[in-house]
């Protein structure tokens, strides 16, 4: 029992100093609403400081406030030049910057220091004490104390002083705080000063019980962030109880790590905080954003066009020079870049095209690579066959792994990922059983049907190989960029919300890219283990999928090329050859993790994105007449409508019945009914908070809701929004969220197309070019939208924009279309357009129209019906007629006072003239 006491113990004091990285993770969610993935790299840096001085006998003392003073610096130059010019960046991007500083701390430590661990005097007392007749030294009850008072100061300075509510504001609106008088750039400076600090302190504290070490950034930053998910990356009590969890409970798993369960995973307490995170985050997430989730702008795409005429010289080239020309130590280095191209090929599926960070590729695609080669290894398959079921052994991982991804996105997946890599390396990769340690797996010379191609015997047909497959996959994801699926997954990307209104299955989406990308990570991973005749797994860690990140933003994560460019920047590489031979020794790493942060400051879209369209400007301006030419052809077949618009054919009705929205306390709307039929338009009225917007949220399923909802009598409540969605309930939104990503076609082609996997898949190999349907072709024609199909949708005026939205829902061929403030920003004439075209959409479609708008002139002149709200509760339904003298109606727009006054009142003719006006 002592020793479960003394293990507790040591277990709390080990959660006191992730609950001090912790706090400093919330400091920095708190102003900037980024995740720091350099926090642990600030607390190792923090420690090296620390063990200098000390190697250079300062004083103890001296070296302790020296090194907690590092990492206030290092806090102060990380806002001041990589976060100050992307204060107006996605999250998003603001964690991927902070890799790059990971990247650039972690590279220049070693540079320093070496990769072994350096041992640091203890400055705490050492002397012990008993409690609860377990005997536990003092110092670890000082860094106990110290983060318990840190915690609660921190929370009364966030929630009780000039500060700390400065610092909310900064994150809420920067621009209002300013008209108070403060400077939100020095508030949030301050912040990261803070931030810093706090992760050298855990540094400082840690270094003479563990020394220091690279590895020790991993083991610190995964529990703090699991601890500061706890606390909802907002509550320092709360965050502080979670790392003191989470270290007891790795404590006394070491403690009972002999026990027959849990011998052969030695290793299991690692994992303690990515189960946690899991646990957390799905628990805490959502399946569709909320209304207010801003969308993360990611870099630009690529078209997914395949030129033969640049794709075929340059191949040749490349095989001449592999064959014949090349030098066998560039010719290796050929094969790695070409190697590490295809794992980045992986994220230019994942990242470019879903939108889905994730920083676990080569851990993912090293449990197929392991399932390959102990195959070969042990049961002594043949190669084909073993490789085969490892790239199958990919799917269910992918599905695993992707679904946090259904509940989590942006930065916070990032760390689910994270956390899986660090799981993977602890419980699979650093298993001798499974992969065989230091001496790997004896998996002997890869053949095909006779055909020898190891590295060792043949590394020029191996470097072959691997540029064989990087073609092909990367013509595959060219294909995929252009096809159904493709389209659907970049739609995700842009917007979830968006997506899901037009039929896309966010879900299958997401999964359908972890899955593809995990085969992907899978083949590189087998390419990276079969080099040698003995497969060696003992470089799977995290930070290797890191890099891979980087490189993949670097080389321009939209693009296909940009995976050869990112490639390069391999540790073994064609880069890491060129600075070696032009005498710079080991500073690849440190180089790309300088470029990282200049690419996503100075270059988002990467080398490759920003070299393609400095081209296409240049080819725009010496041949203008070719390039007037080509944008006159669309991409996209129209087909001829002639007749009557297409329609869902018989009329249909959507019932409800005492439809009720609560968000916590507050109802939103409640207990509403009516019916709408095809051909009517129903308009809804109300003042700003009445409920209108919650509605269409939750006849769509963006919001849970009470009551009834049925189309002609099939019931929709419990269903999700893509479902509503094919049934034929489309809608529209006040924000239009296009698909900025996407072309004006592109756009129009997510919502007709009916795309499936099988159909995907042989897009990627046999493309053929996409075409509208007859509903997607009539939206076309009525919208005038014929001349735009391959511009993108900001080139297009706001007028012409508000039509494409309202086009994108029609082209869903809908039963039901809810309009939710088409007419928001239009000038007169386009208002007018606009009202001839929902009557149009009535009658001549077919379309039951459900009208929001707050030009309540509109409403009133196109409606057969209105509704109209107040605070959530109906307070008239009839005619137009009917409406605009209800006086309840009167009241929620004049007040009480208004409303009360004597017949004959200005007030109350005024307004009972408008809204006859209105009703003309």
């Amino acid at each position: 029992m002592s020793n479960a006491i003394h293990f507790a113990i040591l277990g709390m004091a080990s959660g006191g100093l992730y609950a001090l990285m912790a706090l400093g993770l919330i400091v920095v969610h708190r102003t900037s609403g980024a995740i720091n993935f350099a926090h642990g790299a600030i607390a190792v840096a923090a420690g090296y400081v620390l063990f200098y001085c000390e190697s250079n006998s300062i004083p103890t003392l001296v070296s302790v406030v020296l090194g907690i003073l590092s990492g206030l610096v290092l806090g102060v130059l990380i806002q001041l030049l990589v976060m100050t010019p992307l204060r107006n960046a996605s999250t998003l991007t603001k964690a991927i910057s902070t890799l790059g500083i990971l990247v650039v701390l972690q590279a220049s430590c070693q540079m320093k220091f070496g990769s072994q661990p350096q041992l640091v005097k203890s400055f705490l007392p050492q002397n012990g004490v008993t409690i609860f007749g377990a005997y536990v030294t003092v110092d670890y009850l000082i860094m106990l104390g110290i983060a318990l008072v840190l915690a609660a100061v921190l929370w009364v300075v966030y929630r009780r002083t000039r500060f700390g509510l400065a610092t909310t504001a900064v994150s809420d609106n920067e621009e209002a705080l300013g008209t108070l008088g403060w400077s939100s750039t020095l508030v949030a400076r301050g912040n990261w000063a803070i931030a810093g600090t706090l992760a050298a302190l855990s540094g400082v504290l840690l270094a003479p019980t563990t020394g220091v070490s690279l590895p020790s950034m991993t083991s610190l930053l995964l529990p703090a962030l699991a601890a500061a998910l706890f606390g909802g990356l907002s509550s320092f009590p709360v965050a502080t109880l979670g790392a003191l969890l989470i270290g007891v409970i790795q404590s006394e798993l070491t403690f009972y790590g002999q026990a027959p369960v849990l011998r052969d995973f030695p290793n299991l307490p690692e994992a303690v905080p990515f189960l946690l995170i899991i646990v957390i985050l799905v628990a805490r997430g959502k399946t569709l954003p909320t209304r207010d989730f801003i969308e993360s702008r990611l870099p630009a795409l690529g078209s997914g066009r395949v030129r033969l005429r640049t794709l075929l010289p340059t191949v040749l080239v490349a095989v001449l020079l592999i064959q014949w020309m090349l030098p066998l130590e560039w010719v290796m280095a050929t094969t790695s870049t070409l190697i590490a191209a295809i794992i980045v090929l992986s994220l230019v599926l994942l990242i470019g095209y879903a939108g889905q960070l994730s920083l676990a590729q080569l851990s993912i695609g090293g449990l197929g690579a392991l399932a390959t080669a102990r195959l070969v290894a042990s049961a002594d398959w043949p190669l084909p066959l073993a490789v085969l079921v490892g790239l199958a052994a990919a799917v269910p991982v992918g599905i695993l792994v992707g679904l946090p991804a259904v509940r989590t996105r942006g930065a916070t997946l990032a760390v689910v990922t994270l956390g899986l890599a660090a799981a993977l390396n602890s419980l699979v990769f650093s298993t001798v059983k499974l992969t065989g340690g230091d001496v790997g797996l004896d998996v002997g010379f890869p053949s095909l049907l006779g055909f020898e191609f190891d590295e060792t015997t043949y590394p020029r047909r191996y470097a072959l190989v691997a540029l064989a497959l990087f073609v092909l996959v990367g013509i595959a994801l060219c294909n995929l960029r252009r096809s159904g699926l493709g389209r659907r997954m970049i739609s995700v990307r842009s917007n979830e919300r968006a997506a899901a209104s037009l039929g896309v299955n966010v879900v299958g989406a997401k999964l359908a890219a972890f899955v593809m990308s995990s085969v992907i990570a899978t083949l590189g991973a087998i390419l990276v283990a079969f080099r040698y005749p003995n497969a060696l797994f003992t470089s799977f860690d995290p930070f290797q999928s890191v890099n891979y990140v980087v490189q993949s933003v670097i080389g321009g994560v939209g693009f296909v090329p940009g995976a050869a460019a990112g490639g390069v920047l391999e540790p073994s590489g064609l880069g890491n050859k060129v600075i070696h031979n032009i005498g710079l020794g080991d500073w690849l790493t440190l180089v790309g993790g300088v470029l990282l942060l200049l690419t996503v400051i100075f270059n988002p879209d990467g080398m490759v994105g920003s070299g393609l369209e400095q081209a296409r400007v240049v080819k725009r301006k010496l041949f203008p007449a070719k390039a007037s030419s080509y944008a006159a052809s669309s991409s996209i077949a129209v087909q001829s409508v002639v007749g009557d618009a297409p329609g869902r054919g018989e009329a249909k009705v959507l019932a409800v019945s005492g439809l009720t929205v609560q968000f916590g306390a507050v109802t939103a709307v409640n207990g509403v009914d009516f019916e709408l039929r095809s051909g009517e338009v129903l308009g809804v009225i109300g003042p700003n908070g009445a409920g209108k917007t919650t509605i269409i949220d939750a006849l769509t399923g963006y919001v849970p809701s009470k009551g009834s909802i049925t189309l002609d009598g099939e019931q929709l409540q419990g269903t999700a929004p893509h479902h509503r969605s094919r049934l034929g309930v489309i809608r529209s939104f006040q924000s239009l969220e296009l698909f900025e990503d996407l072309s004006v076609g592109e756009n129009l082609l997510v919502a007709s197309e009916k795309s499936t996997f099988r159909r995907a898949l042989g897009a990627m190999f046999w493309p053929r070019r996409p075409a509208l349907d007859v509903a997607a072709s009539a939206a076309v024609q009525e919208f005038g939208l014929g001349d735009a199909l391959d511009g993108a949708p900001g080139d297009l005026s706001y007028g012409q924009r508000r039509l494409l939205a309202i086009s994108r829902a029609v082209a869903c061929n809908p039963t039901v279309l809810l309009l939710d403030e088409p007419a928001a920003g239009l000038d007169d004439v386009d208002r007018q357009a606009l009202k001839a075209l929902v009557r149009r959409l009535s009658e001549s479609w077919g379309i039951a129209v459900l009208l929001i708008e707050h030009d309540v002139d509109l409403v009133m002149s196109v409606s057969d019906r209105i509704l109209a709200l107040n605070f959530g509760t109906v307070t008239a339904h009839a005619s137009p007629e009917e409406v605009r003298r209800h006086p309840e109606v009167i009241r929620s727009y004049l007040g009480e006072d208004d409303a009360a006054a004597p017949a004959g009142d200005g007030h109350t003719r005024g307004t009972d003239e408008t809204l006859e006006r209105s009703a003309q």
